[in-house]
């Protein structure tokens, strides 16, 4: 596959998952529905709390991984 056939690809699979989202939203159960309501920008939003936790485990792999060197 060359650049140009891989960006068309992507570009059809982005559309095909937008379409399906808007068909079939998650319904986000095994959350609160209070915390799923929250906006992007509150502290507690599910989009922050996830980044957070992505964060989190980033910073223990580095951590592991600068203690399995030393």
């Amino acid at each position: 596959m060359n650049n140009d056939q891989k960006q068309a690809a992507a570009d059809r699979l982005a559309k095909a998952r937008e379409e399906r989202y808007k068909k079939n939203p998650p319904k986000y159960s095994q959350y609160s529905k209070e915390v799923v309501s929250l906006p992007d920008d509150h502290d507690f939003s599910m989009k922050n709390v996830r980044a957070w936790i992505k964060e989190a485990k980033a910073h223990k792999l580095a951590e592991h991984r600068s203690h399995l060197e030393a």
